[in-house]
C-alpha cells in the first residue's frame, strides 16, 4: 500500500487520453500466485486487478509476475525508445534509487513530493514532482510528459547530463571533503586527488584508491584512520 500503486492505475485509468496514448507497466516485483501472497500484498493485487476492471484498461496494463536484475535494463530501455516515463508515486519514498536508474537511462520521472525524490529532482531536474494522494494531479503529469515532446527531451537530457553527481567518483569526492573538514583540513577532494603526495597527508594516494577499488585506508598527519567500505545500495 505505501508504494501507493493504485493511485497510479486511478491516474491511468481515468484521465482522458492518457491510455490511447501510453500502456502502463506495472513492475511489482516477482512473486507466484496470488494465494501465496501474504494477506497485505493480497489485498494490493486485489486492488490493481479490480481497478484495471473498473476503468477498463484491459489490454492496456501488462504486470509481469516475474522479471531478473538482468531484464531491469531492458525495461528502462524500452521506456526510454518508446518516449515512456517511469513513475514513482509512493506515499514516503526514503531514497528513490529507482529513479537514478531511470534518469541514467534518459526515462524522464514523474514522483512523489514527499522524501528522497525531492533531492533527486532538485540535482536532476528530469521530471515532475506529484502529491502521491492527488490522483488527478498525477494523470496531469503523466499526460504533460507523454504529449509534449519538448518537455519530455528536457527532462531526459537533463537526467543524463546530471547523473555523474551519483557516480561513486562523485560520492567519493564528498566524502572525502567531509573527513578534510571534520579533521580541520583545508583544501578539497579535487585538489587532494591532483596534487602531490607528501609523507605526512597521505590523502592523494588514498582518495585514488578509494575511488578505483571502494576500500581504502586514510592518513592524517601520520594518523591511520578505520577503514572505508563501499556503502551499501538503498532502495
Amino acid at each position: 500500500a505505501k508504494k501507493n500503486v493504485a493511485s497510479l492505475v486511478k491516474a491511468y485509468g481515468s484521465t482522458p487520453g492518457l491510455k490511447d496514448l501510453a500502456n502502463l507497466v506495472l513492475v511489482l516485483g516477482t512473486r507466484g500466485s496470488v494465494e501465496e501472497l501474504s494477506v497485505g500484498a493480497q489485498s494490493v493485487v486485489d486492488d490493481i486487478f479490480r481497478l484495471i476492471d473498473r476503468y477498463d484498461i484491459y489490454g492496456s496494463v501488462a504486470c509481469p509476475k516475474h522479471h531478473t536484475q538482468a531484464d531491469v535494463p531492458d525495461i528502462y530501455r524500452l521506456a526510454y525508445a518508446t518516449g515512456g516515463v517511469f513513475v514513482n508515486v509512493a506515499l514516503q519514498e526514503p531514497f528513490g534509487l529507482t529513479l537514478i536508474e531511470a534518469a541514467s537511462h534518459g526515462v524522464p520521472i514523474v514522483a512523489t513530493c514527499h522524501g528522497g525524490p525531492v533531492d533527486i529532482h532538485r540535482t536532476l531536474r528530469n521530471g515532475t514532482l506529484v502529491e502521491p494522494r492527488d490522483v488527478k494531479a498525477i494523470g496531469a503529469a503523466l499526460l504533460g510528459l507523454v504529449t509534449d515532446r519538448d518537455k519530455w527531451n528536457e527532462c531526459s537530457r537533463s537526467g543524463l547530463a546530471s547523473i555523474h553527481k551519483y557516480s561513486w567518483k562523485s560520492h567519493c569526492e564528498k566524502y572525502i571533503d567531509a573527513v578534510v573538514r571534520c579533521r580541520g583540513g583545508v583544501g578539497s577532494a579535487a585538489s587532494f586527488v591532483a596534487g602531490p603526495l607528501t609523507p605526512t597527508r597521505h590523502v592523494s594516494r588514498e582518495a585514488d584508491e578509494l575511488m578505483r577499488t571502494g576500500s581504502a585506508r586514510f592518513e592524517f598527519e601520520g594518523n591511520i584512520g578505520d577503514e572505508v567500505e563501499r556503502p551499501g545500495s538503498a532502495a
